[in-house]
């Protein structure tokens, strides 16, 4: 319990007041603020402390360093953590050390948010690098996941064990991973895609995969081929009509070829008629204001469609 000398007299705050005060302040709190607010008093302390790691973001070897040792000395620092974002370097340029990083993971145990990405200034993933070690043997249950950093393979015994996961990102291509995910609770997905091969899509609603209710998908074409996009909406519309509800194509083609945008919102409409939200992000872009029309493209009238996004990959 906090006290004040006032005019001579001690007042007496509860700490659940000190929260009450930094909850409800009339403007977001800035880090700064907040940084400060740690060297009022130890009710304030302990209540700034708690906003200022709910959501970290960690890269560059200074910071991991200084991150895990303040966390490893007081681990009641990330008890209340819920995001957590790791960019890991590669160990041939520096090494961190995988048993800091598994004990800062080992203390989050309410994390929910993981995301581990690869250092874009060192993105090879043919040298050594922190192991996978470090997401074994911890409490947390995810519901957030996004991986950029290691292979497939090396992460399917982590997913088994975190069947909460509702939205799962990779950046690769590994349709035989994708396949094996045990993600029962999976609402979003995004992932690449080679048109060339439907194997994926039809396991979403195969035995292996029977079981998830993806809702959101985003797929990354890696074929240039627009042709073949009407053959991925058939197969989506079959295996994921009754569940898809927002659909994303990253595409190699070119914004301001209408006939093309008019073509797959009328095949999303046919084959995916639950769909409401549908976002193109094209690697060509010569328009940046183009706007469709989606009642002149001849959608059936029992479409559910009514959100069109166009726009170039940020």
């Amino acid at each position: 319990m906090e006290s004040i000398i006032r005019d001579g007299v001690t007042i007496y705050i509860p700490q659940e007041i000190c929260g009450l005060i930094i909850h409800h302040w009339p403007t977001n709190l800035t880090k700064r603020e907040l940084i400060n607010l740690c060297l009022v008093s130890n009710g304030f302390c302990a209540e700034a402390r708690h906003l200022l790691y709910s959501a970290v973001f960690l890269t560059g070897k200074d910071i991991y360093f200084s991150f895990c040792n303040t966390v490893i000395r007081r681990p009641i620092l990330v008890e209340g953590m819920q995001q957590l974002v790791l960019v890991l370097p590669l160990q041939k340029t520096y090494s961190i050390g995988d048993y800091m990083i598994k004990q800062v993971l080992n203390f989050a145990t309410h994390l929910c948010d993981l995301r581990i990405l690869c250092d874009p200034k060192r993105s090879s993933r043919n040298v050594r690098r922190v192991g996978r070690s470090i997401l074994e043997g911890h409490k947390f249950k995810l519901t957030t996941f996004v991986n950029t950093y290691f292979e497939m393979p090396e992460i399917v015994k982590f997913l088994a064990s975190q069947p909460t996961i509702e939205t799962f990102v990779t950046d690769q291509l590994d349709t035989q991973s994708l396949m094996e995910l045990p993600l029962t609770s999976l609402r979003n997905l995004r992932c690449a895609f080679d048109p060339a091969d439907l194997t994926f899509l039809q396991a979403l609603a195969g035995s292996s995969s029977s079981r998830w209710t993806v809702e959101r998908l985003q797929l990354n074409i890696t074929s240039k081929a627009p042709a073949s996009l009407r053959g991925i909406l058939e197969s989506l519309g079959q295996h994921l009509g009754q569940k898809l509800r927002s659909l994303s194509l990253v595409l190699v083609i070119q914004i301001y070829e209408i006939p093309i945008v008019q073509r797959i919102v009328r095949n999303v409409a046919v084959h995916l008629p639950r769909v409401k939200f549908l976002e193109l992000v094209c690697e060509k872009n010569e328009s940046t204001g183009l706007i469709i029309d989606i009642n002149n493209t001849a959608t059936p009238p029992n479409t559910s469609l009514h959100t069109l996004l166009l726009h170039p990959p940020t």
